[in-house]
């Protein structure tokens, strides 16, 4: 089983909850970097998404293949893994490289493509001591970590479950 860590929660990738001691997460990783300490705080949502599934918008909804918190109104999981969808098909047509990770007001978007057509994808949010980061690369420890733990994540998977690929028949 892939476990993806919340606040005091892990959750696995099924959405089913088991209480344990936190001991390796993407909020933890992200934690520990400079730019997590100058103004990154709390990570907010984590999607697994495939942008190719449905192109309609009645099932946009099949696209997201898992999304934590599930609580999230599915309205909600629709806006933010659209977006990501968004930044994706955009730098897929115009970019070089595939977009890595975006800013919005209150907080940082990190995407990484662990497989052809498999995004995952994670929102933290912005301290709420109301300090504004500015410069280039103000978001690259927090997105390097991330990605980092997304990658280790995604070959633990693989090695229990096989590809995404091949759990979702494509």
């Amino acid at each position: 089983f892939l476990y993806f860590i919340g606040e005091t929660t892990i959750m696995a990738l099924d959405g089913a909850a088991a209480d344990g001691e936190v001991a390796s997460s993407i909020d933890q990783s992200v934690s520990q970097t400079p730019q997590a300490r100058a103004g990154y705080s709390a990570l907010r949502w984590f999607a697994v998404f495939n942008p190719n599934i449905s192109h309609g918008e009645d099932s946009a909804e099949d696209n997201i293949l898992w999304f934590h918190p599930p609580s999230t109104p599915v309205d909600d999981q629709l806006r933010a893994v659209g977006l990501c969808s968004a930044f994706t098909c955009f730098s897929d047509m115009f970019a070089c490289d595939p977009v890595r990770s975006f800013d919005t007001d209150g907080s940082c978007v990190v995407l990484e493509q662990v497989e052809p057509e498999f995004w995952f994808a994670c929102n933290f949010s912005r301290r709420e001591d109301g300090r504004v980061l500015t410069g280039a690369g103000r978001d690259r420890g927090v997105s390097e970590a991330a990605r980092r733990t997304m990658r280790m994540g995604h070959a633990a998977f693989c090695m229990t479950s096989g590809t995404l690929a091949s759990c979702f028949g494509r």
